[in-house]
């Protein structure tokens, strides 16, 4: 089963909404403590971090398929065989920091309930 927590450090920065106040913030920070809790910052200016509880708060992501044409060129690699046809695409270290930062969805957390899919919410 997945969990959040083994994954919030990878999207620092990211959108992210709290359940119990129905309020958009930014994930700014991640304090452990006897249950592992994050720090959820609200408004563009505002630098004061409210705490709450990891299982309050869904990361918004975008689904890979959001991915635009320009985006999937600067990472897509593709793997031909000796004919030209396409085999595959190849992903490099840099490219999975890239779609990270662009807050894709690289690990199944929308499936798994754990965020939000930013195209199909109205936040």
């Amino acid at each position: 089963m997945k969990k959040i927590e083994d994954y919030l450090h990878l999207y620092l920065g990211c959108e992210a909404k709290v359940d119990v106040e129905n309020e958009l913030g930014q994930l700014l920070a991640i304090v452990l403590s006897d249950r592992i809790q994050l720090g959820i910052g609200f408004g563009f200016n505002n630098r004061a971090i409210r705490l709450h509880y990891s299982e309050e708060v869904k990361l918004i992501l975008r689904p890979l398929s959001d991915m635009t044409d320009e985006e999937s060129k600067k990472v897509n690699f593709p793997v031909f065989n000796k004919n030209g046809t396409p085999l595959l695409n190849m992903w490099f270290p840099e490219d999975f920091l890239y779609l990270l930062s662009k807050h894709f969805d690289l690990f199944g957390l929308i499936d798994a309930g754990l965020a939000i899919d930013k195209t199909k919410t109205v936040i």
